[in-house]
């Protein structure tokens, strides 16, 4: 049997919930039925992040993937992948399994068909997700809770549910073993860590940097069309003459905006990929009081870095995805290109967003420790 509290949390999205008529949810209870049934032990899996005990549970979750055996389910459709705090659960428990080494405290179900599905997605929620050992669940989803297929279905997701809460007790025992045999590895581990984060780190400050000269050719082009907006009314010219710079300017700010984008999964990339270092790092410096002057060095690098994402945060008010929304209610007609444009934008930010969440609890973990 595992050691300890054993955590299991439900992430989906709930108006996916609503859309199925509940079918979610049932699956849930179905599946801790059949578990409960299976191993003679019941589970409780957690599914309301808005309830007082989620925040709790899913803290100590975090904290101790490991020592707790603790699981996510994450019930993977389009719309999960739209989701800030569906993303944010996927990548944050991501991060804290690969630290440990043990990628099947992720247990994915592809509830409904995902466009690009694969190593190749550029969005690297999706890619991540895509190379985890997901359940096809696209058909079943659609039989009745009472249908032999899906009953059978949910035995068999209980009994790997089971299958991993042992494994991965035998592996809490035997690195629990090795750790008390050589406790001097825990300077060769953090050592090691902070390798791979130098390694890892001009990359990451590349992506971190790579918006400045887009931001500056957005702006020109903005001016240019401005200017000329002016000069024809002015002149009085025609309303057709007018409307028509809208569409060029669009054509011209259009693979801008699709670089804008490009560029925001590379931060993302990278940031999502240097996650699991940081931790970590914080992790094995917990147990080593002597590393504060290496953690100094490791915040003074993560600050020098959030200083211009900060301000790029500072400056979202009066940035490039609001003026571009105000523009576009001023337009007399949206067309294709600019509806384009601003989705590209739109998605860009959301990812920027994401990742800069992460950095800032890099100094909130780190600082934590000092």
């Amino acid at each position: 049997m595992a050691i300890g509290r054993t955590s299991v949390f439900w992430s989906y999205a709930h108006e996916d919930d609503a859309n199925s008529h509940g079918a979610i949810l049932r699956l849930r209870d179905d599946l801790a039925d059949a578990y409960s049934l299976l191993s003679g032990t019941s589970i409780e899996i957690f599914v309301d992040r808005e309830s007082i005990d989620w925040g709790a549970v899913w803290k100590r979750g975090i904290d101790s993937a490991l020592s707790e055996a603790s699981f996510l389910i994450p019930i993977m459709t389009p719309r999960y992948f739209t989701r800030p705090e569906c993303r944010r659960e996927l990548l944050e428990f991501y991060a804290q399994a690969k630290r440990s080494d043990l990628m099947e405290l992720v247990l994915p179900l592809l509830y409904m068909p995902i466009a690009d599905f694969s190593e190749d997605n550029s969005e690297e929620a999706i890619r991540i997700a895509s190379t985890l050992q997901y359940i096809p669940w696209t058909t079943l989803c659609l039989l009745d809770n009472t249908d032999v297929k899906y009953r059978k279905a949910v035995h068999d997701l209980a009994a790997r549910l089971h299958e991993l809460l042992e494994s991965v007790a035998t592996t809490q025992l035997e690195r629990e073993r090795v750790a008390v045999k050589a406790p001097d590895t825990v300077e060769e581990d953090l050592a090691g860590l902070l390798g791979d984060a130098e390694r890892m780190w001009p990359d990451w400050l590349e992506a971190v940097f790579s918006d400045e000269i887009r931001k500056a050719q957005v702006s020109s082009i903005q001016e240019t069309f401005n200017a000329r907006r002016r000069r024809l009314r002015h002149s009085r010219a025609a309303a057709t003459v007018i409307n028509g710079t809208y569409q060029q300017q669009a054509a011209a700010e259009l693979p801008l905006a699709k670089q804008y984008l490009a560029d925001a999964e590379t931060y993302s990339a990278r940031t999502i990929e240097l996650d699991p270092v940081i931790r970590a790092v914080c992790r094995a410096a917990e147990s080593r009081p002597a590393a504060t002057d290496l953690l100094l060095e490791l915040r003074e690098k993560v600050a020098n870095a959030l200083a211009p994402i900060r301000e790029i945060e500072r400056a979202r008010a009066d940035g490039f995805e609001m003026s571009l929304r105000d523009f576009i209610e001023e337009m007399p007609y949206v067309t294709q290109t600019w509806k384009e444009i601003q989705r590209l934008v739109t998605r860009g930010e959301a990812l920027v967003i994401e990742a800069n969440a992460i950095v800032t609890r890099w100094v909130a973990d780190i600082d934590a420790l000092l």
